[in-house]
């Protein structure tokens, strides 16, 4: 076996392929649950983006790639808990009744001391429970300005962030490596947001909504950096650019999968440490790779972009 081939059994392995099969399970059983429920709750213009991504998530975890499922089990856990909340709209008849209910639920529970042993598994619980209190907290005017299913369907995603959070440290998952020190990412994040901004103002106005997703990733970047939560900080920071590399790199050709292959071969990485966050947008670049992702630009701006600012913020 040539040298490069060794470093790509290597690089499977961590992303996933070795995970221990029952948490591969309850994982897969959570994307089954969903996909079951997704027909009867949720609204039919929304449906067939969150089942796209359960789906993609069933292929992630055929593929051992345990990341990209959970990232992609996320948005149906959380929307479908708010759907279902909602549907009980005729028990909340008016305002009085919701601030009740808002008040007994009361807000999303704090996060546990326990943090999950893989550094991105961490950080996407903590991006999930750092946007719960704000959402619990719109939740109310919601119910008041945009109706109370609107304020209800808040409600039960900002307790759904935390579940998920839950699930995800719950998973009995082997760590990879040590730790690698992951700062403050103002220095990156200050730049790119700039980056961004300039672009935003550049832009004709029909595509301006395309920056939605980009931008609150970046607030939720900073917030998140702001508490000093540093990993979840980088993660959505990497998701932010990645967002805004599919918008400005549209018209980008697909890569072959040998050039794919070979520069994740070629990747150089510290041994002995968790790179889990890089190895999940791998997971991705590889789920596109294989027709799952539906993006042609993807696996370009994450092997040209995303991975080179991962690299040049973690010290190992």
């Amino acid at each position: 076996m040539s040298l490069r081939a060794a470093s790509l059994v290597v690089l499977c392995l961590a992303l996933g392929v070795g995970v221990l099969p029952a948490q591969g399970d309850r994982v897969a059983s959570e994307v089954d649950k969903l996909l079951k429920e997704a027909p009867t709750v949720l609204p039919e213009q929304s449906r067939p983006a969150v089942v796209a991504r359960l789906e993609r998530a069933r292929a992630a975890l055929a593929a051992g790639h345990l990341y990209l499922a959970l990232y992609d089990l996320q948005p149906g856990f959380e929307g479908i808990a708010g759907y279902r909340l909602a549907a009980t709209d005729k028990e909340v008849p008016d305002h009085a009744a919701f601030r009740r209910k808002w008040t007994a639920l009361g807000a999303p529970a704090d996060p546990p001391s326990r943090k999950a042993r893989l550094l991105f598994v961490e950080a996407l619980a903590q991006s999930a429970e750092g946007r719960a209190p704000a959402t619990y907290r719109a939740s109310l005017p919601y119910a008041q300005d945009a109706g109370l299913q609107a304020g209800l369907y808040y409600l039960g995603e900002s307790h759904a962030m935390v579940a998920f959070a839950a699930l995800c440290r719950s998973l009995d998952l082997p760590p990879v490596g040590r730790t690698p020190v992951i700062g403050p990412i103002e220095t990156a994040l200050a730049p790119y947001e700039r980056e961004v901004v300039q672009a935003y103002d550049a832009a004709p106005a029909e595509r301006r909504p395309q920056y939605a997703g980009v931008n609150v990733a970046i607030k939720l970047a900073r917030t998140l950096d702001e508490q000093k939560r540093h990993e979840c900080a980088l993660l959505q920071y990497l998701v932010s650019r990645y967002r805004y590399g599919l918008v400005v790199g549209a018209d980008r050709q697909p890569l072959p999968a040998a050039v794919i292959k070979a520069k994740i071969a070629g990747m150089k990485r510290s041994a002995g440490v968790d790179h889990s966050i890089a190895d999940f947008f791998i997971q991705l670049a590889l789920a596109t790779r294989a027709g799952q992702g539906g993006l042609a630009a993807s696996a370009s701006v994450i092997l040209d972009d995303i991975l080179p600012a991962y690299f040049s913020v973690v010290k190992p």
